[in-house]
């Protein structure tokens, strides 16, 4: 990779318009990229996170009927699902995981009153299969 731009942006974009082979494609990812010189030193580690809202099939109905509300959400965000929540993790945009919870139960309670506005994903987990929900807190 060269990073013609001096900060690997455009370097970055061309890699992943080749395409990388992601197991479980849909959420949020972050890629670390950490070059050496031709003279043996290591640069600065150059972060990227990207979210996957989709991907082409059906794979993201497989939780439908969970209930994800009020989006926006002031306090209380609240998760229900028939099957049962076994895990609730609240990223920031910049991927930084900022609220997690094991709730084990078909209702669950997220407090983000300390959360500063604006939006964060969701990745909630049920039954092996994960779906992470994008919300705008005010």
């Amino acid at each position: 990779m060269t990073a013609t731009d001096g900060n690997f942006n455009s370097a970055f974009e061309k890699f992943f318009q080749d395409g990388i082979a992601i197991v479980n494609p849909v959420g949020l990812h972050t890629f670390n990229v950490r070059m050496k010189d031709n003279t043996g030193n290591w640069g600065p580690v150059f972060k990227n996170s990207v979210y996957i809202e989709t991907t082409l099939g059906n794979a993201h109905h497989e939780l439908a009927g969970m209930m994800v509300y009020p989006n926006p959400v002031k306090d209380i965000l609240n998760i229900s699902y028939d099957k049962g929540v076994t895990a609730i993790s609240v990223y920031n945009l910049l991927g930084q995981q900022v609220i997690t919870k094991n709730p084990d139960a078909n209702e669950a309670g997220i407090d983000m009153s300390g959360l500063a506005s604006g939006a964060y994903l969701v990745s909630i987990q049920s039954e092996g299969k994960i779906k992470t929900v994008k919300i705008i807190k005010e």
